[in-house]
């Protein structure tokens, strides 16, 4: 989704830009996310389902992009762009885990900080009075991320709160 928003915003200062993404799949998640998708689509972006290999610079300048056609034809194709950016999906940050060195930060099956309570009691660990903000619990968007910071502001105020005795 991040490439697509960018490659949208690509196409609204160059609207004569040729832009094409490579993908193995594309995760169009959440809400009105599908519709981004098709409106790119209708921008002119390209998408092309396929594996990249290697890339390589030309005499000319451009770059070739090796690529496993996963659709169409298949088999391994070559494509020349003047200009090759590349990206990858979304990872966890394993490096807040080193962060606070009282007992064990719980983790969820896929590596980001569990959530004790993620309806009730947004933002709050295991760990009492240690919050999670934003990406640190999950792939979200920038709404959601601002949310849900603000889910983790309102949770350690409350924390204070109850702690201090209202002082």
């Amino acid at each position: 989704m991040y490439s697509i928003k960018h490659a949208q915003l690509a196409m609204g200062a160059l609207p004569m830009a040729d832009i094409t993404i490579y993908t193995i799949d594309v995760r169009a998640f959440g809400k009105g996310y599908n519709e981004f998708y098709e409106q790119a689509k209708s921008m002119g972006v390209q998408f092309v389902k396929g594996k990249v290999a290697r890339i390589e610079r030309l005499d000319n300048g451009n770059m070739a992009l090796h690529y496993e056609d996963m659709l169409g034809e298949g088999g391994h194709k070559t494509a020349e762009h003047d200009l090759v950016v590349l990206t990858v999906g979304f990872l966890p940050n394993t490096d807040v885990f080193s962060l606070y060195k009282g007992e064990a930060l719980a983790a969820d099956e896929f590596g980001y900080l569990r959530e004790t309570d993620p309806v009730s009691e947004p933002t709050r660990t295991n760990v009492d009075g240690l919050f999670a903000a934003g990406t640190t619990i999950g792939v979200m968007d920038i709404p959601d991320t601002v949310l849900h910071s603000g889910a983790a502001a309102s949770q350690a105020a409350g924390y204070l709160e109850r702690t201090r005795g209202g002082q």
